[in-house]
């Protein structure tokens, strides 16, 4: 099983939807239940966005994997505020409860600030709602 923090759209979408065409039961973690949910059906479907807004169709080329995930890949999703400590803590823990133990963590959630870091304020990179 894999978790991915911030796979509620760009390059963490990206990799659930990759890991999931590998047979990998995906966990879509990210503070943007829409994104999530968007997420989860791409990867169920089969549906591929890539980073310029093209879709395709994934083809699921190892046979054992097409054979389980014909129907499309499996993913789950959780909200979760990663800057809140004890929100990742009983997140994670429901994860485990719930899914099962987590075999790999892709860390990916972050704000993309849209300017060079030396450039922006310290305030640009605080959580924002």
């Amino acid at each position: 099983m894999a978790v991915i923090t911030g796979a509620g759209s760009g390059i963490g979408r990206m990799v659930a939807q990759r890991l999931a065409k590998l047979g990998a039961i995906v966990v879509s973690v990210d503070v943007n239940e829409k994104g999530n949910k968007q997420t989860a059906e791409y990867v169920r479907t089969n549906v591929f966005i890539d980073l310029h807004g093209s879709v395709r169709v994934l083809d699921l080329f190892v046979p054992s994997i097409r054979e389980v995930r014909r129907a499309g890949g499996v993913c789950h999703t959780y909200k979760c505020d990663l800057t809140q400590r004890d929100a990742v803590y009983a997140t994670f823990a429901k994860i485990r409860e719930e899914v099962g133990p987590v075999s790999i963590l892709v860390n990916n959630a972050g704000v993309v600030a849209g300017s060079r870091i030396l450039d922006s304020s310290d305030g640009t990179y605080a959580y924002v709602t």
